[in-house]
């Protein structure tokens, strides 16, 4: 199975959502020959399913607030860590490094 919540897709995936995209196209344009009335894009872009869909830019700053919200979680739970002493003092400071805003 694929990761598809990373930044960068592979060439597989890449594919892949061409081919979705395509057939979803095709479909759209064969029911839109079968009643043209009921699927051309006005009448599509009507229906419930289709309000209800979030902007580009709403699920890109959702996919960046979630990412810096595992980022901070991290951070805690080593953190914790370090409060707790389960990890070495090599570590402390590898983590401690890697927690400190840069001067």
């Amino acid at each position: 199975m694929s990761n598809w919540g990373n930044r960068y897709l592979t060439q597989q995936q890449i594919s892949y959502a061409a081919r979705d995209a395509w057939v979803s196209a095709a479909i759209v344009e064969r029911l839109q020959m079968a009643n043209q009335k009921l699927f051309r894009a006005e009448a599509l872009m009507q229906m419930n399913f289709m309000k209800n869909e979030r902007s580009m830019s709403v699920v890109d700053e959702r996919a960046r607030l979630r990412k810096a919200a595992k980022v901070e979680l991290k951070e805690m739970q080593e953190r914790q860590k370090i409060d707790e002493g389960e990890v070495s003092e090599a570590d402390e400071k590898r983590i401690g490094a890697l927690l400190l805003p840069n001067e």
